[in-house]
């Protein structure tokens, strides 16, 4: 048994652990997909055999056919086709047997997904016709336009391109008749998002024309929001000269709005869009914008998150030193924080950024430093698991499973271990640069 399925065992164990079901399902199945995909696939059914036990004990009926449907998938990449099918039919009538429609519609969207995932295109279209019908059925108030977004993504997904035109012709007819413009416009860009993905700029672009004039009667402070969206649209259909129109409108919100508590990362979104877009002057104004109003921040923990945000931007605009001087900004700012709660979570997030910036002394520094601020003051560990996700996707497998370590929770230690593997396994990782680390929470714990 080498390193990696030490950990898989380890993290196996932990997951035996949790309390709640529901959770322990969720964690067996990721385990047994993990296994699936590093190649054992005698130990992947076995623990999917552990997993349905625990699914079958589940009350709710949409929570249940969701988890058979990621079980029947992943018995689908496996080659068991016929167990799959089975499982599936088991989720089908679990769907129709949920209490609330809104629930009918979550489990019907699941199990299409899943379908979809094990390309089984066929059976994904027939239950989008039954959660088509769900969602327009007037009597279930649902939010149809929604529906049928979600509905359009996967036909255009399985490459069902007519399903998927006609679904989002539904929702730009739904969409139109809203009262609320909000509503309106939210449904009416992810409609063009989809055209955009399915190749149909053309399509994309008439649906922004149209969606233009309404954003434009939405409150300044929640216009930014959808002109990002529209923005992002723009660039991908190859239209670059209404995305920079639509970026010098967002612009002049921001300017106009000096007290809006997001103008930091309004500024620094815009100057990533402006740099995506090539223009390279407009990005290093917006970002110097951006740099000054951070400085005149008085509350720390809002002056940290900003530096964070803006060294990440200096790192992607290949601007390293910068994004080094301004990450060291940040850390000097940690010890005058007075929430303490807040502390550990601040270095971690900094942990991540020097990591991105290459500096892995600097990042293996932070997680000593969290690991000893735990220790001396006693604090939840659980909202460490999301730095350690990025830590291990960032490549620091390491110093994932050093902080890791410290995790007390079996949920969410469960969860990180999980991720860490799965980016050891991506990675192609040698078992030889973390034996010492999976040796140490393996042993230890």
């Amino acid at each position: 048994m080498n390193e990696i399925e030490q950990l898989l065992e380890y993290t196996w164990s932990l997951a035996g652990k949790i309390e709640r079901p529901a959770e322990r399902s969720v964690s067996y199945i990721e385990i047994a997909e993990v296994y699936l995909e590093s190649g054992n696939k005698d130990r992947c059914w076995e623990v999917l055999a552990e997993a349905l036990k625990t699914v079958d004990a589940l009350i709710h009926p949409d929570e249940k056919a969701g988890q058979l449907a990621w079980i029947a998938r992943l018995l689908v990449k496996g080659g068991d086709a016929a167990r799959a099918r089975e499982l599936f039919t088991r989720a089908i009538l679990l769907s129709r047997a949920t209490v609330t429609a809104f629930q009918k519609a979550g489990a019907l969207y699941r199990l299409a997904c899943e379908y979809a995932d094990a390309e089984w295109n066929e059976e994904a279209s027939e239950v989008l016709a039954e959660l088509y019908e769900t969602a327009i059925d007037p009597e279930n108030h649902l939010d149809m336009a929604c529906e049928l977004v979600n509905i359009a993504e996967i036909y255009a997904d399985i490459g069902m391109t007519e399903k998927a035109e006609d679904t989002l012709d539904d929702v730009i007819e739904i969409a139109t008749a809203l009262k609320d413009n909000w509503f309106k416009a939210e449904r009416m860009i992810e409609a063009a998002e989809i055209y955009s993905k399915m190749e149909a700029g053309d399509k994309a672009v008439q649906i922004l024309n149209t969606t233009g004039p309404i954003v434009e009667c939405i409150d300044e402070t929640n216009r930014l929001g959808f002109l990002f969206k529209m923005v992002d649209i723009y660039t991908m259909t190859g239209q670059k000269s209404k995305a920079l129109d639509t970026l010098t409108g967002a612009l002049l919100i921001i300017d106009r709005n000096t007290e809006s508590p997001s103008r930091v990362q309004d500024l620094i979104d815009i100057s990533e869009d402006y740099w995506q877009l090539g223009d390279k002057e407009a990005a290093g104004y917006v970002l110097i914008q951006a740099k000054r109003l951070i400085e005149g921040v008085e509350e720390v923990k809002e002056k940290i998150s900003g530096l964070i945000s803006l060294s990440s931007v200096f790192h992607k605009m290949d601007r390293v030193d910068q994004g080094l001087d301004i990450a060291n900004q940040a850390l000097a700012l940690c010890g005058t924080l007075q929430d303490k709660k807040t502390v550990p979570f601040m270095m971690g997030k900094i942990a991540v950024l020097y990591a991105e910036l290459k500096d892995r002394n600097q990042a293996a520094k932070m997680v000593s430093g969290i690991k000893q601020y735990i220790k001396e003051t006693p604090l939840k560990t659980s909202g460490l698991g999301a730095i350690v996700n990025e830590l291990a996707e960032s490549g620091e497998s390491v110093l994932a499973l050093n902080l890791a370590k410290i995790i007390s929770g079996p949920d969410i230690k469960a969860s990180v271990l999980i991720s860490i593997v799965q980016s050891l396994i991506e990675a192609n990782r040698e078992p030889d640069q973390t034996r010492d680390a999976i040796q140490n929470i393996v042993e230890v714990n």
